[in-house]
């Protein structure tokens, strides 16, 4: 389960499965998304942006990153990471920039404007 900084929004997901968005104040499904898991990986971790408008989600370790807009649930960009990741964040409060933790690497990304 993640929780978003201002204990509004949850997510829990079961491996390979569906991820279920919660209002926590009403504890009501909000929205879902179903991640990609070509290679047969897991929904790793979800972290949220500073002002709950995005997620990103992290599935397997070679899988793309998902960031998803949480206003409709869908997907506002994928970032191909040619890494193991172990974590990645937004900066900023702008959420035009992500940076992502890598086994070799720590990438800065830069992303498109929404």
């Amino acid at each position: 389960m993640s929780v978003s900084s201002d204990d509004s929004i949850g997510v829990v997901w079961n491996n390979k499965t569906t991820c279920l968005f919660f209002d926590l104040s009403t504890l009501k499904a909000i929205g879902s998304y179903v991640p990609p898991n070509p290679s047969g990986g897991s929904t790793g971790k979800i972290t949220f942006s500073k002002d709950n408008h995005y997620a990103i989600v992290e599935t397997d370790n070679y899988n793309p990153l998902v960031i998803l807009e949480l206003s409709n649930f869908t997907v506002w960009q994928s970032l191909l990471i040619d890494d193991v990741i172990h974590q990645s964040y937004f900066l900023g409060t702008d959420n035009q920039r992500v940076i992502v933790f890598g086994k070799t690497a720590t990438l800065y990304v830069e992303l498109l404007a929404a």
